[in-house]
């Protein structure tokens, strides 16, 4: 199901940790990258955008090479080839239902057991302390885990759980960067990293974080939610307000408790903008998100 994602990973990684990609003269890959993103839609669910990029991949290439007067660039079988798999790489980069397969299918690599028997059998045991909330206890076992599985991704999202319950920030971020280092786009470290560069009182480094969180997992409302916070207390309205409205309507649509917090930081941005006379901005963006406003 997700062989085209695997047959562009190596690409990918450096597409992805490079951000939104800026559009220059625009190539054949990109203009059919644009075209499939448009056919793919929005398809939140992995497997429905993958098999929709199965389908429409052709078409906007071929269409794409028609617009441009460019069919002879897709004439031989070498550069039909060549120009699927960067319309695959740019598309999957650049579009959210398509990068959201792709995190999720890495999702599922790294998130999985350990092959060593023994970490797994620590971090299994850790788990359940951590559980009990005992975190000074799970710590050693997951540090254990760590030292006979340096691949083991959530050993270390849980070491460092343990270290910020601890009040150990400084070691929280060293082990949330490690656990990073094998799996850049981990939303639980990407998450909790920011924070605890909050807690640290480094406010732009939890930001970097909340965006990446943001542009990993699109369809994640904590991305979102995290910048327009911060947004808010740094009287960003504009992003503020992108970027609250995205979150609540994810809730909303997730059905999460945590839609009465969207709708509390909501208000309080509208009280903000009431005071800085901004209102007719804040009426404007909640029309455009379909969001009900009770003045």
């Amino acid at each position: 199901m997700f062989s085209f994602l695997r047959q562009t990973a190596v690409a990918l990684v450096a597409l992805l940790a490079a951000g939104p990609l800026v559009a220059q003269t625009t190539s054949l890959p990109q203009l059919a990258a644009e075209k499939l993103c448009a056919c793919v839609g929005e398809a939140p669910q992995p497997d429905s955008a993958t098999a929709r990029l199965q389908r429409c991949l052709p078409q906007a290439l071929t269409d794409a090479a028609i617009q441009q007067g460019s069919l002879q660039a897709i004439g031989t079988v070498e550069g039909m080839q060549s120009a699927l798999l960067k319309t695959r790489e740019l598309a999957t980069a650049s579009c959210p239902p398509l990068r959201n397969a792709y995190v999720a299918q890495r999702t599922g690599q790294f998130y999985a057991p350990s092959n060593v028997a023994a970490a797994q059998q620590a971090y299994d045991t850790g788990t359940g302390l951590l559980e009990q909330q005992k975190y000074k206890e799970a710590l050693p076992l997951f540090l254990q885990a760590i030292k006979l599985d340096r691949q083991f991704v959530k050993a270390h999202d849980h070491a460092a759980i343990c270290y910020r319950k601890l009040q150990d920030f400084k070691k929280a971020a060293t082990y949330y960067e490690k656990s990073l280092v094998i799996f850049p786009e981990g939303d639980l470290a990407l998450l909790n990293m920011a924070v605890v560069q909050n807690l640290l009182e480094k406010p732009n480094a939890a930001r970097t974080y909340f965006e990446k969180l943001r542009f990993f997992h699109p369809y994640n409302p904590e991305g979102y939610f995290g910048i327009g916070k911060m947004a808010l207390v740094a009287g960003e309205f504009p992003a503020a307000l992108d970027n609250l409205f995205r979150a609540h309507r994810l809730y909303t649509e997730q059905e999460s408790p945590y839609v009465a917090d969207s709708n509390k930081l909501i208000g309080l941005l509208y009280n903000s903008m009431k005071e800085k006379d901004q209102l007719a901005l804040f009426r404007s963006k909640a029309q455009e998100y379909h969001f009900d406003i009770q003045e």
